[in-house]
């Protein structure tokens, strides 16, 4: 018996051409059919592949093992066809004395005997246990094709004729221990190898109320997470070369390279440094997407080119003898491996080594230095790795040139320079790259937002909010504090005055006026003073003598005028720059020195018994702003609570740090408040729409020691010594002055407590506009931000003062909501005024349908139901001096002219 089970070992060259008359040996012969024979193997191996082709399935039935019918090709070109499906219920020792075949020659084999079949030496296929001392689980199934030459005796009884050797292949399944078949190079493919890797996830961040007060605290949180997927990853990267050593191990030149990248991940992931924190959780979500994306391109790319003759000549492996693994995953099943036929196949096999190689050149690139420029750069939010910008924690320049190991299909493609990346100016020359804003952002999905890391908060926000305005981006940036401690919080410009801006101007511009009038009145008080012979005033000071009435006079007049123009000075700045402890220092100066000039000329006659001086000391709209300045405080606080962390993790669910922002989203930068710096970030997927505080109005105090101004009274109470004669006969008429000044100031003290308890009242009836947008109310047709806020405001203070009407007519109105009605005409009164003076500036006149023109038609309506004197006094004047102004305008003349009043 010969073997010649590897017909494609000693490969044929040539073979005979026949000619005419020629003498045929068996030499050409067998030439010939070698030859083509060898043809069909080359056919098969080359341009079909080996292993199972189908079917040939094996399963337990009623204790015996069962194989279903099915074809495989081997390595030497055989057709292994098993026509039926077959149960065995017998089993001997396989002794392969024929073929002599090298796998076998190791540990024993044995050999399933199908149904019908009667074979030397078999067993039942119950004793396999005891026969061989192993269980059926111990074996693997192997499909077997005996192939040697036979060579029958040279004279069989009277014929002695030479009948030649023949050819035999014999099929046969044998039970092969699993120890042999496990070291056997057929049975290692991507597609069983793919089952034994197992995909990574990382795990977020549980950003809830309460638990992070401190940068630090978020830091090793962060760390925590860091530390168990470097673990994890490092693992896994070592296993996945195991597993496909056979598919990588030529593009790493034989060299294991995973163990310098775990030793890299294991340093970056170890570091004590808590900056940047983020960013390197960040990269580690990176590298578990390299990863698993890696492991995906190993599924089914089982596929060779020109596959070794001796992986499987004469046999192949059918599975676990035990049938209890689905043949997908059965290890000891040899699975097709194609031939790479064609681009595709190829192409497969070059993503799957190239996945693997982006993952070392990740971890090679990874840095987390600060950076000294903010840039927004398009990305994509979710999908695959390489479709995405590169990050600015990876370097792009160095050895690895990562972009050209980002993105696999751009690579194949030489479109690296396409990549979008913080870095892109150093690898592209590309306009659409290198300022990626500037052209369509439909394709992307996300904004990445890097370069603030470690900048000052402010001007990183204010650099970034320029980015958006520049660029037209839909995105929306906020800081937001990561401590606790809410007094050391910023509050966001424009989101703590909503509705009190207009008010806060009234008051301010009445306190202002009462200061003009006190001035100009203590400039004439001077001038008649100093004009009056001497012997008509009384002594300043009547029991010492001490003083002439006119020194102290002018000495007191411009003192008393000084502090006006400084307190002026406070009264001149916004709500949002406005200083009320700076400016009630002032103002209470302002009287104070008043008062002293007050008491000192108390003997010289005035034409009025309510001096401007009265009027500035009982001026309401002091206590007023007051009013306005302690909601201001609360609302304040309250800003600034929801400026923290803990707090805007409560009303703001989804914050999570994405390295950047989707469209339509809120980036959220986190500040520490002893730095003032950025020390991470986070994002929302949805726009922030910051909630008017709701407040509720305190009670009225009404004790005695309730006094907004305590030093009213003070001032205006004297006793006078009995030591002339013109005091005496005068005293019964000062006394019935001093009773009318006790009255008013009765009165004002109702009033001022009246007032005190109703601007909370009105406060909340005025609707909350976020005056930053230009968008108020539902006022949506005014593009000047201004008009629209004007003639929304009044609509919805006219809608309330309609209601206000109906309660007081019905009898249900409160004293704050009458108190509220008063103020409101006056309120009213100061929109339109702002309403016609905004609109009296232009230089040419306005047009029919425009905004101008509409909203003083609007403004017309709503004065025609106003009944306050001052009120309508207020907008009269106003509308006298717009008309005196613009004399040449006729059409905004006759708009002016419609005002009724």
């Amino acid at each position: 018996m010969e073997s010649n089970f590897l017909e494609l070992k000693n490969r044929l060259d040539r073979y005979p051409v026949f000619e005419e008359n020629q003498v045929l040996t068996e030499e050409h012969l067998n030439e010939v059919v070698t030859y083509l024979d060898q043809q069909t193997r080359l056919n098969r191996r080359n341009l079909h592949g080996y292993g199972v082709v189908c079917g040939l399935k094996l399963s337990l039935v009623n204790r015996r093992l069962q194989l279903s019918k099915g074809c495989a090709l081997t390595t030497d070109g055989d057709l292994l066809e098993w026509p039926k499906t077959v149960a065995f219920p017998n089993f001997r020792l396989f002794e392969d004395s024929n073929a002599d075949y090298p796998l076998f020659k190791e540990l024993a084999v044995y050999e399933l005997i199908p149904q019908g079949v009667k074979e030397e030496g078999q067993l039942p296929f119950s004793q396999l246990n005891q026969h061989t001392n192993k269980k059926l689980s111990d074996f693997a199934v192997l499909l077997y094709l005996e192939s040697y030459l036979f060579d029958p005796d040279l004279c069989t009884g009277g014929d002695c004729d030479n009948k030649g050797q023949k050819q035999i292949n014999k099929l046969r399944v044998l039970l092969v221990p699993k120890k042999l078949a496990s070291r056997q190079p057929s049975l290692q493919t991507s597609s069983k190898a793919f089952f034994n890797l197992q995909k990574l996830s990382i795990k977020r961040l549980p950003l809830t109320p309460g638990a992070f007060d401190s940068y630090s605290k978020l830091a090793n949180a962060y760390q925590s997470i860091i530390a168990s997927t470097s673990k994890s990853l490092q693992g896994a990267i070592r296993k996945s070369y195991a597993q496909f050593q056979f598919l990588l191990a030529d593009a790493f030149n034989n060299i294991d390279p995973t163990a310098a990248w775990a030793q890299q991940l294991a340093s970056i992931s170890g570091t004590t440094t808590t900056a940047g924190k983020q960013y390197v959780y960040a990269f580690m979500q990176d590298l578990i997407d390299a990863y698993n994306e890696f492991v995906d391109s190993c599924y089914q790319i089982d596929v060779a080119c020109l596959p070794d003759v001796d992986l499987s000549p004469k046999h192949a492996f059918l599975g676990d003898a035990a049938a209890q693994i689905n043949d997908r995953k059965d290890p000891y099943r040899q699975h097709f491996v194609a031939i790479a036929k064609g681009q595709q196949e190829e192409q497969k096999l070059k993503r799957c080594i190239f996945n693997f190689q982006r993952i070392g050149a990740l971890i090679q690139s990874a840095g987390f230095a600060n950076l000294a420029a903010i840039r927004i750069t398009p990305s994509q939010f979710d999908g695959y790795l390489g479709k995405k910008a590169i990050p600015a924690y990876y370097t792009v320049s160095g050895a690895q040139k990562l972009s050209e190991h980002w993105d696999f299909d751009r690579t194949e493609k030489e479109e690296t320079d396409q990549i979008g990346s913080y870095h892109a100016a150093q690898y592209s020359s590309r306009d659409d790259i290198r300022n990626p804003l500037a052209y369509n952002l439909s394709p992307f999905n996300h904004f990445r937002v890097e370069g603030h890391l470690g900048q000052p908060f402010k001007s990183a926000l204010e650099e970034i909010q320029q980015l958006i305005r520049s660029h037209n981006l839909p995105i929306k940036v906020l800081p937001i504090m990561i401590e606790t401690d809410f007094t050391r919080a910023w509050v966001w410009p424009g989101l703590k005055y909503y509705g009190m801006e207009i008010l806060h101007k009234l008051y301010r511009d009445e306190l202002v006026n009462n200061l003009n009038e006190l001035k100009r009145f203590n400039q004439e008080l001077n001038t008649k003073v100093q004009a009056a012979a001497d012997d008509e005033l009384p002594p300043l000071n009547i029991e010492a003598n001490a003083l002439s009435i006119k020194a102290f006079t002018a000495q007191q007049t411009q003192l008393v005028n000084q502090k006006i123009g400084d307190t002026k000075m406070f009264l001149a700045k916004s709500i949002v720059d406005f200083d009320h402890d700076a400016f009630e220092n002032n103002y209470k100066e302002v009287v104070a020195q008043g008062a002293m000039l007050n008491k000192g000329i108390k003997g010289v006659t005035f034409a009025s018994s309510y001096t401007p001086l009265e009027k500035t000391v009982n001026n309401i709209n002091f206590s007023k702003l007051k009013g306005l300045a302690d909601l201001i405080r609360k609302r304040e606080e309250k800003s600034k609570e929801k400026s923290m962390l803990q707090t805007f993790i409560e009303e703001n669910p989804g914050l999570e740090h994405t390295g950047g922002v989707q469209p339509g989203g809120t980036f959220v930068l986190l500040y520490s408040s002893t730095s003032k710096r950025v020390v991470a970030d986070m994002s929302l997927p949805y726009w922030y729409i910051d909630q008017p505080i709701q407040e509720v109005p305190e009670e009225t105090d009404i004790s005695d020691d309730n006094l907004v101004l305590d030093w009213k009274f003070n001032n205006d109470i004297f006793v006078y010594t009995n030591q002339n004669k013109k005091l005496k006969e005068n005293l019964a008429e000062l006394n019935l002055q001093l009773d009318q000044v006790k009255f008013d100031l009765a009165s004002q003290k109702t009033n001022l407590n009246t007032y005190q308890g109703s601007i909370n009242t009105l406060i909340q009836t005025i609707p909350n506009y976020q005056i930053d947008y230009g968008n108020i109310g539902t006022v949506g047709e005014f593009v000047n931000p201004d008009l629209a806020k004007n003639v929304g405001l009044l609509t919805e203070m006219n809608n309330y003062k309609m209601y206000l009407d109906n309660q007081i007519k019905s009898g249900a109105a409160t004293e704050s909501e009458k108190a509220v009605y008063n103020d409101m005409e006056l309120v009213m009164a100061g929109i339109v005024e702002d309403t016609i003076e905004k609109t009296s500036k232009s230089t040419v006149d306005i047009q029919a349908g425009s905004e101008e023109a509409k909203s003083l038609e609007m403004m017309v309506d709503m004065t025609k139901n106003l009944t306050n004197d001052s009120a309508v006094s207020k907008v009269k004047n106003t509308i006298e001096s717009a008309k005196t102004s613009s004399g040449s305008k006729t059409n905004y003349l006759a708009a002016l002219n419609l005002f009724k009043l």
